[in-house]
């Protein structure tokens, strides 16, 4: 912490440029030379320790020297560029900063949070009457990649960035088809870890851009942003996915979300929808939709357990699909039992399509990993496990099924 006397002089060597013999005149007392030297090391250790991503995003800010602010949380579009940025930063107590210069601060991080606005959004009337499934899966905010050891760059901002801008980009490929309501789903390893030291639900330690709180809170801001896109296009329902990396933290997320929209009337968060249940269904006309992360049930079972878990819908509903994540890379299968086949896999390099894989049997339920953004971090870069980023919408008709599917590289 900076003393009186180090705060005055700063502010009269960099606010006033002072020289250090007016400085000393001004105070009525010597060594401001020493004193400045002395308050300029305390304040560059306080920035050493800032959370790693906090540098490059305050400076995008226009708020690189902040020595006198005590902490905050930042969240703001670049009006040129769209892109978003977010983070909390803690400084410490080194200044003593007017209270109208914090509510400046804080105004313009969260006015395209909170902004209070949700219960009369200006939204154009939907434009057909497909479901678009948008599932961002496996984002994994917090996750650190280290480019000089994997060959990509991603942190916390890489992470916010890709999810919205994917996000934006899919609503409008997929918009000029004829949506009629969205089905966004949350949850699927949206962040990182479950606990502040570090590690997953099962303790299984990671590398990391930031703490669990900082994941949290731009995870939040990341579903506001995404979800006030969707309902700009169509009413929204949402569906969590429970997950093995953020099981308590995703589950905590998705009920504040659906909090937060309780007073919209574009979006929809039902009890159901945002449970911890491993498994979730959603019907659609003549479709039933099963998600689950794909880390639980295996995948050979996931039919039998749409028939038995959810058999009121099977009636009218032949067009049957599983959307499952985890494994960061695309899969297709399709067929029954023993006939069910690979239709479509990602491997190193290149993905991999048949035509032969029972597309004749309607009944089956397809089964579909979904794609994700995240890049292979250390531990899966030395093992191999490389994957093809891009995050995935999925079109439906009510009557033929998926009709479209939408990706968006990186």
């Amino acid at each position: 912490m900076l003393t009186d006397k180090q705060r005055q002089v700063v502010d009269l060597r960099d606010r006033e440029g002072l020289t250090f013999k007016e400085i000393e005149k001004r105070l009525g007392s010597g060594n401001a030379h020493r004193t400045y030297k002395a308050a300029q090391k305390k304040i560059a250790d306080k920035r050493a320790r800032l959370d790693p991503g906090a540098h490059k995003m305050l400076d995008k800010f226009g708020m690189g020297e902040m020595a006198g602010i005590h902490s905050g949380w930042m969240h703001k579009e670049d009006a040129e560029t769209g892109e978003w940025v977010s983070t909390y930063f803690f400084l410490g107590k080194d200044g003593q900063p007017s209270e109208a210069d914090l509510e400046a601060v804080m105004a313009s991080a969260v006015q395209k949070v909170f902004r209070g606005d949700l219960a009369t959004p200006a939204r154009p009337a939907p434009s057909g009457d497909h479901l678009l499934v948008i599932d961002i899966a496996d984002l994994h905010i917090g996750k650190l990649c280290v480019a000089s050891e994997t060959g990509f760059a991603y942190d916390r901002q890489e992470a916010i960035r890709r999810g919205i801008e994917g996000t934006r980009a899919l609503l409008e490929k997929a918009r000029k088809h004829g949506v009629g309501h969205i089905l966004f789903v949350l949850g699927n390893d949206v962040i990182h870890i479950d606990k502040p030291h570090g590690v997953t639900t099962s303790g299984t330690p990671q590398d990391t851009d930031g703490t669990l709180a900082v994941m949290w809170d731009d995870a939040f801001a990341f579903y506001v942003a995404c979800i006030d896109l969707c309902r700009q296009v169509a009413p929204v329902s949402l569906l969590y996915c429970p997950s093995n990396h953020d099981w308590f933290a995703g589950f905590a997320l998705a009920r504040s979300v659906r909090a937060y929209y309780r007073d919209c009337p574009e979006v929809s968060a039902s009890e159901y929808n945002t449970s911890h249940n491993h498994r979730k269904y959603f019907r659609f006309g003549g479709n039933l939709l099963g998600f689950t992360h794909g880390d639980g049930a295996k995948e050979v079972d996931l039919p039998a357990l749409m028939l038995d878990e959810v058999p009121q819908h099977l009636d009218g509903a032949r067009r049957r699909y599983w959307y499952l994540h985890h494994v960061h890379h695309k899969v297709g299968k399709r067929g029954r039992g023993s006939a069910r086949r690979q239709t479509e896999k990602d491997l190193i390099g290149m993905t991999v399509m048949r035509d032969d894989a029972g597309l004749d049997d309607t009944e089956a339920p397809q089964i579909e990993y979904v794609r994700s953004p995240s890049p292979a971090d250390g531990w899966h870069h030395r093992n191999g496990y490389v994957n093809r980023q891009a995050v995935e919408v999925f079109l439906h008709c009510p009557a033929d099924g998926q009709v479209a599917r939408f990706t968006e590289f990186y």
